[in-house]
């Protein structure tokens, strides 16, 4: 799990960086029906979280994977599903945050099942992530 900072942010800034990707929150909440044929959510993974300093102004890095999960309705091809994610890879590479948090590292859209799931398709942008938080220790 990353830090609240980032989640936020990203869920914040989902309206600018991919306005034409509906967001859902996937996380203890109930999926709306009827669901839209393209969709997408945010998955997050810690690799590193560290106090960097113990002087007077504490402040701790993370560094972890904010995934672009896009959900498309299977169907005739993958063009809908591979469009969206094309499109929220461009939208997402270089974003930064007033918050001092950036990605540093956005990769092409893969597959995270190789098969439909039911009616639907997952598709997955990873976006290397950097965060420096201040911090009371």
């Amino acid at each position: 799990m990353s830090s609240e900072l980032l989640r936020s942010a990203m869920r914040a800034a989902w309206a600018t960086q991919t306005p034409s990707l509906p967001y859902l929150d996937t996380i203890n909440l109930p999926v709306p029906k009827p669901l839209p044929d393209v969709w997408g959510t945010l998955a997050f993974t810690v690799q590193t979280r560290r106090i960097l300093t113990m002087g007077r102004s504490p402040w701790i890095e993370e560094q972890g994977s904010a995934m672009v999960v896009v959900v498309a309705r299977a169907g005739d091809g993958d063009a809908a599903g591979v469009q969206a994610a094309t499109d929220a890879m461009s939208a997402w590479d270089g974003w930064i945050s007033g918050d001092n948090i950036w990605l540093q590292n956005v990769r092409a859209p893969v597959a995270l099942e190789l098969e439909t799931l039911g009616d639907w398709m997952i598709l997955g942008v990873e976006c290397s992530y950097r965060l420096q938080e201040k911090t009371a220790l």
